[in-house]
């Protein structure tokens, strides 16, 4: 068992979308492994982008939003769950008046592998 506290690193604000990490590498005791929760404030968007190593599954805690995969775009609410595949552009939108809020597991995870 591990007891890990809350990360001292603070919210990364990016375009449309604010991040931050739950589970770091050493904390689940895997290299390029990482959890984080994001949240995609009311009437916001995070732009596409794509990561040539990483898988990334999404979990929707609370609110509604849109994300765009591969050129299909899926409604998601509290409870759904979405893959996207290395390679894949994908996008996330708030349209509604309530946060958007999901938790990320991204596996071949590396900083420097985002593309916009």
């Amino acid at each position: 068992m591990k007891h890990i506290p809350k990360h001292d690193s603070g919210w990364t604000v990016g375009e449309g979308y604010r991040k931050q990490p739950l589970l770091l590498p050493p904390d689940l005791n895997c290299a390029g492994a990482l959890v984080q929760v994001v949240e995609i404030p009311p009437h916001a968007h995070c732009p596409l982008h794509h990561h040539k190593q990483q898988t990334e599954v999404f979990y929707v805690l609370e609110g509604r939003g849109e994300m765009e995969i591969a050129g299909q775009t899926v409604q998601l609410a509290p409870g759904d769950l979405v893959t996207t595949e290395p390679g894949e552009m994908h996008s996330a939108t708030n349209p509604h008046d309530e946060t958007f809020r999901y938790v990320v597991f991204k596996t071949n995870w590396d900083p420097a592998d985002s593309y916009w």
